[in-house]
């Protein structure tokens, strides 16, 4: 018995000294990460204030729109997903030989650069959602016979920097009716194969990325810190799926969250472990897809709020949810949610999964 407790004892004790362990290194890597975070930040107010002092404003990216300044950060390009058009910009010195030839060049080349980007998997971002004057499709072997065509006569202006007056340059040009389609068909297979292995309705989570970044590979949402198509924000559901698809317990990097594929992976799971974690007791399933859509973008413990008044899940959320007809539980959710902004992303999401075969 005596050597039982010493046995005993000395497993507790190495118990204490892993778990402080555990807690040290989680302390370090927390404080590891908090570092990293800075770094970033300050790196990007830096750039910020650089293309602040040029252009007399910065156009950042958003969820919607893919922006990229050229290496010397004299041009500029904006592809808006959702209105359908790219905008192209270049400053031009007031002192410079033949002002609109060099704003025309620097303009194409902002074009060919912007064709040439590819995703993750090699393929053109833009591919097949501009087209030539001729009607062909715009991509890197053509692109830049097609920017010659595209870029002429741009718009000018005068405008005051911090570092002078410059010429402003600007063309806009439309892309194809279809380019959605063509960003969701090139992301499909991977979103259904993703669907059935995570067992998520398709339309839910087709809704979810066309109201999250109108299927924009390079969505960013500064102020919220959420990246790529399904806008994984990397403190919240990225660290929670990095765990359980990598056993990873870092949080994931905003370029790893730029990669489509890891972008569909952690955000499909992550409506998955939603439903599997705080809502496989709601018995009707239009109810659960509500509950799972408003806490994707709100949280879960506010969605437990709006029917109970407590932030936890609970049998008395279980039992009021399921006493309601999935309409209730929609109005509720739309009524009564703490967020008007999850109170008008339910509605969003709902209406668009319309559009690919409904919930």
């Amino acid at each position: 018995m005596k050597h039982l407790l010493i046995v005993a004892l000395a497993l507790a004790s190495i118990a204490l000294a892993a778990q402080d362990d555990f807690e040290d290194w989680r302390d370090s890597a927390e404080e590891a990460w908090r570092g990293y975070e800075q770094q970033v930040d300050d790196a990007f107010l830096s750039y910020k204030r650089h293309i602040e002092c040029m252009w007399a404003e910065f156009v950042d990216s958003t969820p919607t729109v893919w922006v990229e300044y050229g290496p010397d950060e004299t041009m500029r390009s904006a592809v808006d997903f959702e209105q359908g058009t790219i905008e192209l910009a270049t400053l031009v010195s007031l002192e410079a030989a033949d002002p609109m030839d060099r704003a025309e060049n620097n303009l194409r080349e902002q074009l060919v650069r912007v064709i040439g980007k590819t995703d993750s998997d090699g393929i053109p971002l833009l591919e097949n959602q501009l087209a030539a004057p001729s009607g062909d499709p715009v991509n890197p072997a053509n692109a830049e016979q097609s920017a010659a065509q595209l870029v002429s006569a741009p718009h000018v202006e005068r405008i005051q920097t911090p570092e002078g007056h410059k010429l402003l340059y600007t063309v806009k040009l439309e892309l194809i009716d279809d380019h959605l389609q063509e960003r969701i068909g090139r992301y499909l297979p991977d979103i259904l194969d993703l669907c059935r292995r995570f067992k998520v309705p398709a339309p839910l989570v087709m809704g979810v990325i066309h109201t999250e970044s109108h299927f924009n590979p390079r969505a960013i949402n500064r102020d919220a810190g959420a990246y790529g198509l399904m806008q994984i924000i990397p403190r919240y559901a990225g660290v929670t799926m990095n765990r359980i698809l990598n056993d990873d317990t870092r949080q994931p990097l905003p370029e790893q969250l730029l990669d489509p594929l890891v972008n569909l992976e952690m955000g499909i799971g992550y409506l998955h472990y939603l439903d599997i974690h705080y809502f496989s007791n709601v018995g009707i399933s239009r109810s659960r897809y509500y509950t799972m859509i408003s806490a994707y973008n709100g949280g879960a413990a506010n969605v437990f709020r709006t029917f109970t008044g407590q932030s936890r899940h609970s049998e008395e959320f279980d039992r009021i949810v399921n006493e309601m007809d999935a309409k209730n539980v929609f109005i509720r959710l739309t009524g009564n949610h703490p967020y008007g902004e999850t109170r008008r992303y339910l509605i969003k999401v709902t209406s668009r999964a319309e559009d690919y075969g409904g919930l």
